[in-house]
Formats: C-alpha cells, sequence, structure tokens
C-alpha cells in the first residue's frame, strides 16, 4: 500500500476525523448559541425555522450563519477528507483479512464514500441558503455511511465487534427517528441527531486498518516494526 503524504493520516484518520468533527459541531454549535444566532433567545434577523425556541438545537443549526458557519464548513470539510482515506483503508483489511465476499466489500468502499463526498456539499449548503438540499445531503452522508457500517458489522472483523454492531443499530435508529420527526413536523428531536452524530464516530474507531510506524497512537518501539493488525490493539 502506498504511504499517504501527511504521515498521520497513513491509520488515523478515523481517529483525527471523529475527533475534528465532534471538536466542528460542538465549537460551531457554541459559538452559534453565545452570537444568539440559535436558542432559546434569537433575535428576529436571525429566527430561522428548526433553530430557534430550545437549547438543544440540529448539528446544522450552528453553521447558518458567519462566522460559525465557516467553522462548519471548513470542519466538515476536513472531516469528510479523512474519512475518505479511512474508509478505503478499511476496506483494503476487510478484503484481504475477512471473509466478506468481493462484492460486499466494494460496498462497503463506495456506500462510505459516497457518504464521504455527500458531506461536503452538505457542509458548505447551510441550512439558510437552501434547507431542502442541505437535508438531502445529509440524508446522502448519514444513510450510505449505515450501510457500509452494516457490512462491516456483518464482517464480524475486530476490534471490538460487538461495540461495532451496538453503535451501528443506535446510529441507524435514531437517524430514522430524527428524520421521521422532521418530515412529521416534530420538535424537540434534536437530541436523536446529536447522539447518532457520536454513535457514527464511535463506530469509526472499530474501523480495521493496518498497522505501521506512521501511528500516532503507537510509541517509538511499537512502531519499530510494520504489520498487519486490526486497529485498536495494543495501546
Amino acid at each position: 500500500m502506498s504511504e499517504t503524504v501527511v504521515p498521520c493520516l497513513q491509520n488515523d484518520a478515523h481517529k483525527i476525523g471523529a475527533v475534528v468533527a465532534i471538536f466542528t459541531a460542538l465549537s460551531s454549535s457554541s459559538l452559534a448559541h453565545l452570537l444568539h444566532h440559535i436558542g432559546t433567545d434569537v433575535p428576529e434577523e436571525y429566527s430561522l425555522r428548526g433553530c430557534r425556541g430550545r437549547i438543544i438545537q440540529d448539528i446544522s443549526c450552528g453553521g447558518i450563519y458567519l462566522p460559525e458557519y465557516l467553522i462548519f464548513a471548513i470542519g466538515f470539510t476536513f472531516v469528510s477528507l479523512c474519512m475518505c482515506h479511512a474508509f478505503q483503508k478499511a476496506g483494503y483489511i476487510l478484503e484481504k483479512y475477512s471473509t466478506l465476499s468481493s462484492r460486499l466489500v466494494r460496498v462497503f468502499r463506495m456506500a462510505g464514500l459516497v457518504g464521504c463526498v455527500s458531506m461536503i456539499p452538505m457542509a458548505w449548503i447551510s441550512m439558510r441558503f437552501h434547507r431542502g438540499f442541505h437535508l438531502l445531503f445529509a440524508g446522502l452522508t448519514m444513510g450510505p455511511w449505515c450501510v457500509a457500517f452494516s457490512v462491516r458489522c456483518y464482517s464480524g472483523c475486530p476490534p471490538y465487534h460487538r461495540f461495532a454492531v451496538i453503535t451501528c443499530v443506535m446510529a441507524a435508529v435514531l437517524i430514522v427517528w430524527w428524520f421521521t420527526s422532521i418530515l412529521l413536523g416534530f420538535s424537540k428531536q434534536s437530541w436523536a441527531e446529536w447522539v447518532a452524530f457520536i454513535c457514527f464516530l464511535l463506530h469509526t474507531f472499530t474501523f480495521p486498518v493496518p498497522a505501521s510506524r506512521s501511528s500516532i497512537f503507537r510509541s517509538e518501539q511499537e512502531q519499530a516494526e510494520v504489520e498487519l493488525e486490526p486497529a485498536g490493539r495494543g495501546n
């Protein structure tokens, strides 16, 4: 396998992407609350349907107005690139070391990449620009990821297979709950999106990836040799 330009992304792209995703969502939403762009005390000029009147708002509500819009858009664009690399690496391990058919491995890779690519327009097309398009790309991000995660669970591949199944099922159920509440006009269901978001990111930590000396999560002694093993073992 070829090395990446940025060494720490060789095996840790999924972990870095998850950390940046959490930071992006929390920081953009916190700044939006602080500036009264969303929340319970929103001036009329910033009032947007679905992003006012509640303390817990949809994650997307943190990326509507400047300056938090830039944090949201740039942050999730970076997450998309990290996760693209992570799905490719995990797909390699599933192809070489699992009992999955080549067709299912392709499904894992393609579904993962479709979700990653869809994340970029979702990040830059805010709810204020076009609510319909934003939700469409949000669905095209989370839906294919659920498919890819299901294939990963079906593979039975370590590490943390049982935890992978739990987070996958929880994320899928909560995303369906959240989207259904939007379609039916129910309010105060943003908590479901946040919990599903966390489940998605926790699931990526169960990705099987090749171990190498480029990992930033390994000691110098462990990095002395290069071998293939699932992520999560060792440190």
